[in-house]
């Protein structure tokens, strides 16, 4: 079955669906879910015939956000990756060993520079 006929019957499959509709609904969604997962094994079983093709099937319930990457710490971060407190982790930020930028009362530390300083660089 190719991918023009499983469109096909997916979308007689909607019309059967939307006409029985009105004599019981409990059987139209379980119907209408195993029409779908059955087209998409028949669509995922033709794409993994494909040669060259990389699938990737993936959880879109379970799917996270990408996370932007971390420019900056608070200091509460930094006490954390330091186990130490966080007067402690305000006055290391204010030895000056590492950037840091102040933002209201808000400090961020540089995590380019706070990373070469903890790795020694």
């Amino acid at each position: 079955m190719g991918i023009v006929e499983i469109l096909t019957e997916l979308s007689k499959a909607v019309c059967l669906l939307i006409i029985d509709s009105f004599s019981n609904k409990i059987y139209l969604l379980f119907l209408f879910r195993c029409v779908i997962m059955t087209l998409l094994d028949e669509c995922v079983l033709l794409l993994s015939q494909m040669k060259g093709v990389l699938i990737v099937i993936s959880d879109t319930q379970n799917a996270q956000s990408p996370t932007k990457e971390k420019k900056t710490y608070t200091v509460e971060e930094i006490a954390e990756q330091l186990d130490i407190s966080k007067k402690v982790a305000y006055s290391l930020v204010k030895s000056g060993q590492f950037s840091y930028v102040r933002a209201g009362k808000a400090i961020r530390v540089s995590k380019v520079s706070f990373d070469k300083w903890l790795n020694g660089i």
